[in-house]
């Protein structure tokens, strides 16, 4: 394996764990990455190649703290072809590729790549991997450690990765999850319309067998107010009749 250093000016990416609220609404993400305010170095490989950032330079560890989505992902000093993989870290030290993205043509020398979208489930304490295409160009910043992994692991398998390097690549992900609200006491249509502003999944409704018809209140809720779940996880809603 190749692989060639080069000095180019880097941007910052997204703040390391800053956890960012949308509008007005409960919706919460979570970002993976790095605080880079210096040079980078940029990186060419000589053939597919998957980067997993194990350490950042303020020396925390850029595994998910929630459950959640990865909903977009920025490459910085990018050229070439990537993608983005979650990695669940075994026992053992080795690595299993839960899924992968859809892979995206960058081309943003000197620059921090636009936000590309994706969908990825991820766990807490799983990994964000980058794939990085032959030939390739992405930054890498000093400090911190990284790890590589030749070929990358397709989905559903593992590998073993190769020793730690002490710096870490130039890329970062930002993970949706939800903060279950209080919908106890409230109307059906109002309690899911503030679920779903929450990123939360509305699950399964159930009414009692006498007085359905009344039953449009919610009287107890799954999963309690305040936890952070993943959004994908369903809020299931029992109704009942208001209380007086």
């Amino acid at each position: 394996m190749h692989r060639g250093r080069f000095w180019a000016a880097g941007l910052a990416l997204a703040a390391s764990f800053a956890l960012l609220y949308a509008g007005s609404s409960s919706a919460a993400t979570v970002t993976l990455g790095n605080a880079n305010d210096g040079s980078y170095f940029d990186d060419v490989f000589g053939s597919d190649i998957m980067l997993v950032n194990v350490e950042l330079p303020d020396a925390t560890v850029p595994s998910s703290p929630v459950n959640g989505t990865v909903i977009s992902w920025m490459v910085n000093d990018p050229q070439g072809k990537f993608s983005i993989a979650v990695l669940h870290k075994e026992a053992d030290g080795d690595y299993t590729n839960r899924h992968t993205s859809d892979t995206a043509k960058l081309n943003s020398l000197g620059a921090v790549s636009p936000p590309q979208p994706s969908q990825l489930g991820i766990r807490k304490g799983d990994f964000v991997a980058i794939n990085v295409s032959a030939n390739a160009h992405i930054g890498v910043g000093a400090g911190g450690m990284d790890t590589s992994i030749s070929p990358p692991i397709p989905s559903g398998q593992t590998a073993t990765p190769n020793p730690y390097n002490p710096y870490h690549a130039g890329y970062s992900a930002v993970v949706r999850y939800c903060v279950v609200p209080d919908v106890t006491g409230r109307r059906i249509r109002r309690a899911k319309k503030m679920l779903r502003g929450a990123d939360c999944t509305v699950g399964e409704i159930t009414r009692p067998r006498h007085h359905r018809r009344k039953a449009k209140f919610v009287k107890s809720q799954s999963i309690a107010p305040a936890l952070s779940v993943s959004d994908r996880t369903p809020i299931d809603l029992a109704l009942g009749k208001k209380s007086h």
